[in-house]
């Protein structure tokens, strides 16, 4: 996250804000109580590299960047839980270990899981779908928390 002066900037500078909060949690439960408790309208950071005023806000920026990291697999379904702030770049080596990789990866690796799932962002390949083309499942946290 680009922060300067209390200013968020996104990856090129073209999008900035002055978030009134700036929230950081590690887990479900400091996310959850982060919505819980924020106010006005609420946007969720992940890397910070779209070109679009996606995650400007006035009122309270929810920055996942500690929100990362590999939570479960299971190798009889070929499924691993990654958090949503994980960046791309840091998939391949929690994989690894368990003989897995990723199916397909676009050209740029400096987005976080939830960012590339949450717009939409493809790979490379004609039969290859977007990266929410090979999501299982996922766990939303509703505005209520």
């Amino acid at each position: 996250m680009k922060m300067v002066g209390g200013t968020w900037s996104n990856w090129s500078g073209g999008v900035s804000c002055k978030p009134r909060a700036v929230i950081s949690p590690k887990d479900d439960v400091e996310l959850a109580a982060a919505v819980r408790k924020a106010e006005g309208r609420v946007r969720v950071l992940g890397s910070g590299h779209s070109f679009t005023p996606l995650n400007a806000t006035d009122d309270t920026l929810i920055d996942l960047s500690s929100f990362a990291g590999l939570k479960g697999c299971d190798p009889e379904r070929e499924v691993a839980t990654i958090a949503a702030g994980t960046p791309l770049w840091g998939i391949g080596s929690l994989l690894h270990p368990m003989g897995f990789a990723l199916k397909n990866m676009g050209d740029i690796d400096r987005q976080t899981l939830g960012g590339v799932v949450g717009t939409g962002t493809h790979g490379t390949g004609r039969t290859l779908g977007s990266f929410s083309a090979d999501v299982a499942s996922f766990r939303l946290l509703l505005a209520n928390g």
